[in-house]
Order: structure tokens, then sequence, then C-alpha cells
């Protein structure tokens, strides 16, 4: 899948914090309402409405130094998962955050999933139980990026 991930939340806290305009790496404005943007986030002293935010996820790494292009072994609700950043030739030769065209995932599931020929439907689903991240990007600067995610399937 494309390694574009859109995000959008709007929510009260219980301390004030400054948006982060990521594009202007910026204040944008302060208060305990916060929301993404389509430049990253927003707060002030009334509720905010969300707009969504593109995120392309260009490197595994973070803020840390060193590129890094694959995470193995990712636990979650369903099993364990692995995540690939590839290039435009669909290999895991991405450099660097530039050459990142998709995101590739594998999921182990705990338990298993059996397909029989009575199986008459399968249902696929992406889970998440971190939707969005909010962290502080300079002090308490408000900085959003996608969460991590996983496969989640069912047969009926």
């Amino acid at each position: 899948m494309s390694n574009v991930l859109v995000i959008g939340d709007s929510r009260e806290y219980s301390i004030a914090l400054d948006g982060w305009n990521i594009a202007a790496s910026s204040e944008n404005g302060g208060g305990v309402f916060c929301a993404t943007t389509a430049l990253g986030s927003k707060c002030g002293s009334t509720a905010i409405t969300a707009a969504n935010y593109s995120s392309a996820l260009g490197d595994l790494n973070g803020a840390s130094a060193g590129y890094i292009n694959q995470l193995t072994g990712i636990a979650n609700a369903v099993g364990t998962s692995s995540v690939y950043l590839v290039d435009s030739t669909y290999l895991l030769e991405a450099d660097t955050a530039a050459d990142v065209i998709y995101l590739v995932g594998m999921q182990a599931f705990t338990t298993p999933i059996v397909i029989t020929d009575d199986t008459a439907s399968i249902d696929v689903a992406f889970t998440s139980s971190t939707g969005m991240s909010v962290f502080d990007a300079n002090a308490d600067d408000v900085y959003v990026t996608t969460g991590p995610f996983a496969l989640k399937m069912t047969t009926k």
C-alpha cells in the first residue's frame, strides 16, 4: 500500500499545549483544545474541528539517528507484524525516506485463520490501538504521526 497515511483527530487535554505546523517548523496556536490540520496540528482555547493530515512514512526510526526501512516482530492484539518500506521496484532497497513509495506489512496471527471448503467469506480489516500518536516536538509543541496497526481477519 502507499506509504502515505492519513489521520485526523481533535481532543481536549488537561494542560495547555502548542500546535505545531510541520511545513513551517513553527508553533500553531496554544491551549487545551488541539486538532490535526493539513499541515500538522493546531491548539486553542475553544474546540477545533480536525482536518486530515497526510503523513508520508519514510523512516521507521522516527527522529532517531540512523535510517531503518524494516521492523520485525512487532507484537499487537492479534499476533506479530513486520513492516517494510520499499522503493518503486517493490524491493527493500529504499536507502532514504525520499526513496520510499510503498509500505508492505506481514501479519503472523496468534490464532490461525482456517479456511475450508465451507468458508463462505473472509472479512479483512485494519485495526489500530493507536491510530495517531501525539508527542512533544519542541518542549510542549504537539506533533502528530500515525500509530501502529494490525491486520484482523475472520472467516464465516
